[in-house]
């Protein structure tokens, strides 16, 4: 999701190594990973990337607010 919007990011990346999604036109990306901890890395372009941690017990959803990069600079 955006960060500033609260609006869904289609075609990010979601990394839990070994497994890997990318979000779907809502934002969305499901994962079928094994129990256990995992850091998970959402990226896509335009946008700064996010790492947090999750213990993977049972089913659960998590939010990755993603905050834009700022427009490229002129002075170049």
């Amino acid at each position: 999701m955006d960060k500033d919007t609260d609006g869904p990011l289609p075609n990010m990346n979601v990394v839990m190594h070994p497994y890997r999604a990318r979000t779907d036109a809502s934002g969305i990306a499901e994962i079928k990973v094994a129990q256990g901890a995992y850091s998970v890395f959402v990226s896509g372009q335009g946008y700064y990337p996010v790492q947090r941690d999750l213990d993977v017990i049972d089913d659960l959803v998590s939010r990755a607010p993603l905050e834009a990069e700022p427009p490229p600079s002129k002075d170049w």
